[in-house]
């Protein structure tokens, strides 16, 4: 099943192979797309993508890396958490796609943000949300050691990039996977290519499995 879940959070991370339903953007720091997986697999469930960073606002938001978690990320979900909940259940759309299951996916900032919102989603929802699929593309680390998920999370670091290194104080949840050779170094055009090109993330998971 591995291989299923990660192609279907790379498609949702770029928003390939989705019906799209609506967008919402919060203070221009999170960018959310809610749509419908039409894929072969896991056909009909409901996807959540959230937008890599893309102004001065969510570089601030970046900043705010202290705390057990990641104080910045989760500012934004204390204050936008209730509403991205509230947009799935007032459309029947997305609240029926839920039902089959829920995929959530982002790429760099977004994708630690889809972490975190995974985890709000089944702790606040655990009987409305029981299938969670959860995945980030080169996202920054966010989490403690000591946090932990009863669902599938898979983070995903294309070569050398530099962003999944960091912070260093924090630690990246559920399964690592690296896609092509990691070597010496550390890159930051690593980081650009795996966050607008993605065909390299669809073939280097082809080449992880």
């Amino acid at each position: 099943m591995r291989d299923l879940d990660l192609h279907a959070i790379a498609l949702v991370a770029f928003n390939d192979n989705v019906d799209k339903v609506l967008k919402k953007s919060y203070d221009k720091t999170i960018d959310v797309q809610f749509g419908v997986f039409n894929a072969r697999h896991h056909t009909g469930w409901l996807t959540i993508n959230l937008k890599p960073s893309k102004g001065w606002r969510d570089w601030l938001v970046n900043l705010m890396a202290f705390g057990r978690t990641h104080k910045g990320y989760q500012w934004e979900f204390d204050k936008y958490g209730d509403d991205l909940l509230r947009t799935i259940y007032a459309s029947k759309q997305l609240w029926e796609a839920s039902r089959k299951g829920v995929i959530i996916s982002g790429r760099s900032k977004g994708g630690a943000e889809a972490i975190m919102l995974g985890l709000m989603m089944k702790h606040y929802s655990l009987h409305d949300y029981e299938n969670i699929i959860v995945g980030a593309i080169d996202p920054p680390r966010a989490f403690s050691r000591k946090q932990d998920a009863d669902f599938p999370i898979y983070t995903v670091c294309y070569k050398n990039d530099i962003v999944p290194s960091l912070p260093f104080w924090y630690h990246h949840l559920g399964k690592f996977i690296q896609l092509g050779k990691r070597t010496h170094g550390l890159s930051v055009k690593d980081h650009e290519t795996a966050t607008t090109n993605s065909t390299v993330i669809y073939e280097g998971i082809i080449e992880a499995d």
